[in-house]
């Protein structure tokens, strides 16, 4: 991503980042199983370690027991900046499928946030 490009989701990102927002945090076969055929088994964790790469999702391992074997599984939940990366193509979305009478009000949403550097900035409280 360029240093002035809005960031932006795929298909399949931005329905792991709906479903981390409102769970907080899952693990990868869950999510294929929840998405009514939209994920597969095959392509989940790849998702996953791009979005890893660019910092819109955390992972860590599962805390097991002792007398538990077999390879620990990862709980994935969203970042503060994919949380705001996935609010942004949301309503970007939202306007666009209302249509143009729509764009004023998204522009005016869009006012208060501005991308410097790559990284998404909310005017009102001045976070990255």
């Amino acid at each position: 991503m360029k240093n002035n490009e809005f960031p932006s989701l795929s298909s399949k990102e931005f329905l792991i980042m709906g479903m981390l927002t409102n769970e907080d945090e899952m693990f990868g076969l869950k999510m294929v199983e929840v998405s009514d055929g939209e994920l597969k088994k095959g392509t989940i964790y790849v998702t996953l370690q791009r979005m890893l790469d660019k910092d819109l999702v955390k992972s860590k391992e599962e805390k097991r027991g002792e007398d538990e074997n077999g390879i620990a599984r990862r709980l994935y939940s969203p970042t503060n900046y994919g949380e705001r990366v996935f609010k942004a193509q949301e309503l970007a979305l939202k306007y666009l499928n209302e249509g143009s009478r729509s764009f004023w009000l998204m522009m005016i949403e869009f006012d208060k946030m501005f991308v410097k550097n790559g990284v998404i900035y909310d005017k009102d409280s001045c976070q990255t």
